[in-house]
């Protein structure tokens, strides 16, 4: 740092050809997969430019043998047709033939999952790493293989000297960070969040 005395700012940035990352329509991204046009440095190191993967955890899907019954603290319960469950998704633009608004579509990468399905590890406290694991193995063998989560450190940070006068603003959620040891004397830091709006219930949900 400026005067040796630590206390900077560490954070594992990766290039996203999509300035969009972290969220997505209220969709938290979980991970990261290459670019299909670069998906390795050519000397078996890690890709430099990544896409990200976010996780639609509303999807709606009609209850197996005519619904499930959800029962209530008082004894009641309602017949549910519908339930939400999840699946993974990028991002890909729109072309010009395409209906005009968005300027992005998603694409979906994965069947619906959930907690109970076969393919997730039901029952099992997940670490993040574990939690990783899940979500790549829910994915295609061919992306799953390169599924980065967004937890995940490389060996390339981004270091930002602690100088008066400096603002740094990114997405926590994409970019793991930490602070570095102070060496000399005592440093503050101030550290503010600003968190997008929750979604809300979609209509069908409880029928």
């Amino acid at each position: 740092d400026g005067n040796g005395a630590g206390g900077g700012l560490r954070a594992y940035c990766r290039l996203c050809d999509d300035a969009r990352c972290g969220e997505h329509e209220g969709n938290v991204q979980v991970g990261w997969i290459p670019t299909d046009s670069n998906d390795t440095d050519g000397a078996g190191g890690e890709a430099d430019r990544f896409e990200p993967i976010f996780l639609d955890c509303w999807v709606k899907t009609r209850a197996d043998e005519g619904g499930d019954d959800e029962v209530f603290d008082d004894g009641t319960s309602v017949r549910q047709l519908w339930h939400p469950l999840y699946a993974m998704y990028r991002l890909r633009k729109r072309t010009p033939h395409e209906i005009e608004g968005r300027p992005e579509k998603r694409e979906y990468l994965t069947d619906v999952f959930g907690p109970d399905s076969p393919t997730w590890p039901s029952g099992e406290n997940l670490d993040p790493d574990g939690f990783s694991a899940a979500l790549a193995s829910q994915l295609p063998t061919h992306l799953g293989k390169k599924f980065v989560s967004t937890e995940a450190v490389h060996e390339s940070p981004v270091d930002v000297v602690p100088l008066g006068g400096t603002l740094v603003l990114f997405d926590s959620v994409a970019i793991p960070h930490e602070v570095l040891m102070t060496t000399e004397g005592e440093r503050l830091a101030m550290a503010g969040w600003f968190h997008e709006k929750q979604q809300d219930f979609p209509e069908w949900y409880g029928s």
